[in-house]
């Protein structure tokens, strides 16, 4: 299942010289994204938390230009559920009808954050987790 987790709109502060959406404003989406997803599975960020997550590993892929004033969203879905991981995918789409424009791609790492160590992710967060899990 996928779930839109950012709305917006390009601006002209987040473009490169070519008037772009850049790299760093890309990420910042993507990250923002991510939150976004994790709290609709049930993670509130705590600065106690004995468990959180951890970026293992992202991968972006540009496939359109993003041009200022665009009117752009995050669509995101979980593609694979380990142990102690899983895997976002975000798709940054453009103006309507919604085109994909870039991926990202995050594998995450559920985190002790006392031991400082990755750890099995719980049977009740799997549980939630998988009911937006769709491979491929």
């Amino acid at each position: 299942m996928s779930v839109v987790t950012y709305t917006g709109i390009v601006h002209g502060v987040d473009c490169d010289v070519m008037g772009h959406l850049n790299t760093a404003r890309s990420a910042a989406l993507f990250d923002s994204a991510t939150w976004a997803m994790l709290s609709r599975l049930g993670y509130r960020w705590r600065p106690d938390a004995e468990i959180g997550w951890v970026d293992r590993k992202n991968t972006i892929e540009y496939e359109r230009e993003v041009p200022v004033d665009t009117p752009i969203r995050v669509v995101t879905r979980v593609t694979r559920l380990g142990e102690k991981s899983m895997t976002l995918l975000h798709e940054l789409q453009v103006a309507e009808p919604w085109e994909r424009a870039t991926t990202f791609e995050a594998v995450l790492v559920q985190f002790d954050n006392r031991r400082r160590c990755a750890t099995r992710i719980p049977d009740s967060h799997r549980a939630e987790i998988a009911k937006y899990l769709s491979p491929g």
